[in-house]
């Protein structure tokens, strides 16, 4: 029968072995620099939504904000803020009793 002897992955998604660094090792900084993502790109195949500073800092007290519009909920959504700050991996959950929907913080960027 047949075996296999070598499996390696290459990529998953947009990340590849190209963009990574072996760890442990000594790398300089420039190294780790090149082989730094942005957040933004990292997160860029969740659903986005921006919000104000105000509405940041109720998520960054795991406060829920009400969305200006009914949302399909969704269980996970990157949180920036206007001016591109990341703030947190949230989900969106409509209400049952005002049917308006929230977004619910889970993973604070920060």
């Amino acid at each position: 029968g047949a075996h296999l002897s070598l499996l390696r992955r290459e990529s998953v998604g947009r990340f590849s072995l190209s963009r990574s660094l072996l760890y442990p090792g000594e790398h300089t900084v420039k190294e780790i620099e090149k082989a730094l993502i942005p957040i933004s790109e990292a997160l860029s195949f969740l659903p986005t939504f921006e919000v104000d500073e105000d509405a940041a800092a109720a998520l960054f007290g795991g406060k829920q904000i009400q969305l200006k519009v009914v949302t399909e909920n969704a269980e996970e959504v990157y949180v920036k803020m206007t001016n591109g700050n990341a703030v947190c991996i949230a989900s969106v959950r409509s209400s049952t009793i005002d049917g308006k929907s929230y977004l619910v913080p889970h993973r604070m960027l920060i």
